[in-house]
């Protein structure tokens, strides 16, 4: 039985769907997770199983003008949903930034937003990643929804509900998929073969074995990768960058 028919029915963990991995090899026990890179140079995380505080993220973008995470609302429904978890005032505190962002953070403490990736596809558990805070790109459909719900509308300032009116008479698209920055994925080593990359926990990489070991690594990732059909044609045009909203 190849790799490919490895896959089986899931189990529950926290509500996150857990196949058995595709690449089963023991090569693969310190990889935390892997992206690789489209005929259009964009390179995305190698799977569509991604989990934010237990929400999914089908596709990941490796983006440098992200600082962190951020992750596109699926419809307006996953937004009432967030709103529903992260909705006690007394617990979090919500805000609108870089004009386009709504950042949600825990009043209390600190790295409680757990980020896991690729947990379709790797031979054990991935690591867990603590983040301090959660932040989601808000198009013009959610603003409009945000408007139209007092109960969340008033976990904002008065300064960024004037933000959110702007944002709901622009023509601010949603995202397709979601973007992983620096402040993520700093805390990670990697390595990049041609059009893979394999990211490690810092200083786990061990290159017993050399290239050899490492190549077949990577084809591995590249033969078994997570993607939708039209991955390679990605390209920036189909990523609504918040960064480049109108201006205020």
């Amino acid at each position: 039985m190849d790799l490919g028919q490895q896959i089986q029915s899931a189990k529950s963990l926290e509500g996150i769907e857990i196949l058995k991995p595709r690449l089963s090899s023991t090569e693969f026990n310190l990889v935390s997770f892997t992206a690789v890179r489209n005929r259009r140079n964009k390179v995305f995380i190698a799977s569509t199983n991604n989990y934010v505080d237990g929400m999914r993220v089908k596709q990941f973008l490796i983006h440098g003008g992200c600082s962190s995470i951020l992750v596109p609302f699926a419809n307006c429904e996953e937004f009432d949903t967030v709103s529903l978890k992260y909705g006690d005032p007394l617990l979090y505190d919500w805000k609108i930034a870089k004009r386009s962002e709504l950042v949600i953070q825990q009043r209390h403490k600190r790295s409680v937003f757990q980020i896991r990736l690729c947990t379709d596809n790797l031979p054990r558990e991935n690591p867990t990643v603590l983040m301090d805070e959660l932040r989601f790109a808000i198009c013009q459909e959610d603003a409009n929804w945000l408007l139209a719900t007092p109960r969340v509308l008033k976990l904002l300032s008065q300064a960024d509900a004037v933000l959110v009116n702007k944002i709901a008479v622009s023509s601010l698209g949603r995202s397709k998929y979601g973007s992983l920055g620096q402040g993520f994925l700093n805390k990670f080593d990697s390595l990049q073969l041609s059009k893979v990359t394999l990211y490690f926990p810092v200083e786990a990489i061990s290159l017993e074995g050399g290239w050899v070991k490492l190549s077949r690594m990577c084809a591995e990732v590249e033969r078994f990768k997570d993607m939708p059909k039209n991955f390679e044609e990605y390209e920036d045009d189909d990523h609504v960058d918040p960064y480049d909203s109108d201006e205020e």
